[in-house]
């Protein structure tokens, strides 16, 4: 068989970079441009006022949560520790 008459070996064409096509959008701009509106709706609502303070007192209750975790592990920690020597004396 010569080169002539052999079948053409089907390809893919090569895929294009889509973010090539775009190089003045990056990774984020979309969704910061619509966090900032939010906010600045928020700000311009009396809702939003509301949101933000319930926010922050919602920070200020997990803070108060996590210090009385620590604070009662380390009690508990240490009452465990001396009942163990207490046992272990025994």
């Amino acid at each position: 068989m010569s080169l002539e008459h052999r079948p053409a070996i089907a390809t893919a064409p090569l895929r294009r970079d889509v973010r090539s096509e775009r190089p003045a959008a990056r990774f984020g701009d979309g969704q910061m441009r619509k966090a900032l509106m939010l906010f600045s709706k928020f700000t311009k609502n009396e809702d939003g006022a509301a949101l933000v303070e319930y926010t922050v007192l919602l920070g200020i209750l997990l803070v108060a949560v996590i210090a009385t975790i620590v604070a009662v592990g380390g009690w508990v920690n240490d009452h465990w520790t001396s009942l163990n020597t207490a046992l272990a004396g025994h």
